[in-house]
């Protein structure tokens, strides 16, 4: 959630407390309160018009909103007062297409070179440096960038992958053997969850979706993540109780609860699709607390999806697997083993979608994403670009443009250097159907 994580920088910097009236616009955007927050930006710019943390708070707000060039005018303030915050460039790239001969370019690359560029900033910078190489189409210039960006990353931010091995392995043995039957007395709520790894085409299936007239898109709520885990985990240990060890008042109440809190965000929603990338990891638990939900689970050529995610910044102490090619293709192991558990366990109520198939024929797998929704086709869906939702996610811009193939076996053109990452996939690796 780019512009989240870009407020949530403004309030670490004090913006509170330098008079300008900003009361945590991070909450109210969190809590889908856009015009508070918008309110308090132009409050805070009336006192102070030239002030960049609530200049650049504001581009990122009209962004996730897809006004794409009243935030243009407020990134391009923030440029001139701001110069080496490296942080404004990256998030104005994303919906900023570069051309060879744009000013924006060789002013990126001077920012990049000043010693007096902070490590933070230099990281923005690099990712911001390396999408605007794929714009250009200097692909041989993308890791000059990009390699750089995510070491710094990473230095800001160590991970072990191996917790994250450990913890599939831990849920997967907390729900196996368990009975994820109908239970009495289960709310009739029906969401339809969409999931899947990032970057794999989960906000274009949730955009597709929610342009249905019976549908509205709730993004990444986590809600439901959020309810599951704590019917298993025991907290401050690190560890989980069986499921089958969870009384069916607990799952019911969690049931009950999501709809309540579900409703309170969406009073005027029939019916929501739920965007949260975790939610694969705790189906069983959502199929009996939801029954009436469907899933949809995104796949896509790990290749191209790994490349994405290598591509970009993530909010502030999410993702951390990201910034490295070796621990990207043990990641998208981990997540193969926690689908083909549930795939196992749950049968055809896991229903899952290629993107890859769906970029290249997009009418006939449109229709047959819808039904497995349990939709009546409406023709909206074909030109969900044309859906005015709030978009928080990186895909901000690409959700608002017709589909495209530009992007499919776009890893080939970096093959040399996603050696390591091709080798950690292993097996993974698709032969002939890219990853559907």
């Amino acid at each position: 959630q780019p512009v989240v994580a870009a407020v949530q920088r403004i309030e670490h910097k004090g913006a509170a407390k330098i008079g300008l009236g900003l009361v945590k616009p991070a909450q109210r955007l969190q809590q889908g309160r856009d015009a508070e927050a918008m309110a308090e930006y132009d409050r805070a710019l009336a006192l102070a018009p030239d002030n960049t943390l609530a200049i650049g708070g504001k581009a990122a707000l009209l962004q996730t909103l897809g006004r794409f060039d009243e935030a243009e005018t407020y990134f391009r303030r923030a440029f001139v007062l701001d110069p080496l915050n490296g942080g404004n460039y990256r998030l104005f790239v994303t919906s900023h297409k570069v051309t060879p001969d744009d000013p924006i370019l060789p002013e990126m690359e001077a920012r990049y070179a000043d010693p007096a560029l902070s490590e933070a900033s230099r990281m923005d910078l690099g990712f911001a440096l390396a999408k605007a190489m794929e714009d250009i189409r200097a692909h041989d210039r993308v890791f000059t960038y990009l390699r750089p960006a995510n070491q710094l990353m990473r230095k800001a931010h160590p991970y072990d992958i191996a917790t994250r091995d450990a913890d599939v392995e831990a849920v997967i043995a907390a729900f196996r053997g368990a009975d994820f039957g109908p239970l009495a007395d289960a709310t009739d709520y029906a969401p339809i969850f969409v999931t899947g790894m990032p970057r794999s085409g989960t906000t274009l299936i949730e955009q597709i979706i929610s342009s249905h007239s019976a549908m509205t898109g709730a993004g990444e709520a986590a809600v439901a993540v959020r309810k599951a885990l704590a019917l298993i985990e025991r907290p401050g240990t690190g560890t989980y109780r069986r499921y089958d060890q969870v009384p069916a008042a607990e799952v019911l109440a969690m049931g009950r609860a999501y709809e309540a809190e579900m409703r309170a965000r969406f009073p005027e929603a029939a019916r929501v699709t739920d965007k949260s990338i975790q939610t694969y990891m705790y189906l069983g638990a959502i199929r009996q607390a939801l029954p009436n939900a469907r899933v949809i689970v995104v796949r896509r050529d790990p290749r191209d999806n790994l490349l994405s995610i290598y591509k970009n910044k993530f909010a502030e102490g999410t993702h951390l697997y990201a910034y490295d090619l070796k621990d990207l293709g043990r990641y998208y192991r981990s997540f193969l083993r926690m689908v083909a558990f549930w795939r196992e366990t749950l049968g055809d109520w896991v229903q899952e979608v290629s993107y890859d198939r769906l970029v290249a024929n997009p009418e006939p797998e449109t229709r047959k994403l819808i039904a497995a929704c349990g939709l009546e086709w409406e023709d909206a869906c074909l030109r969900f670009h044309e859906n005015d939702r709030k978009v928080r996610t990186l895909s901000v811009y690409q959700v608002r443009q017709p589909i495209s193939t530009a992007s499919a076996q776009g890893w080939r053109r970096h093959e040399a250097d996603l050696a390591e990452l091709i080798e950690a996939l292993g097996d993974a690796v698709p032969e002939d159907d890219h990853g559907a």
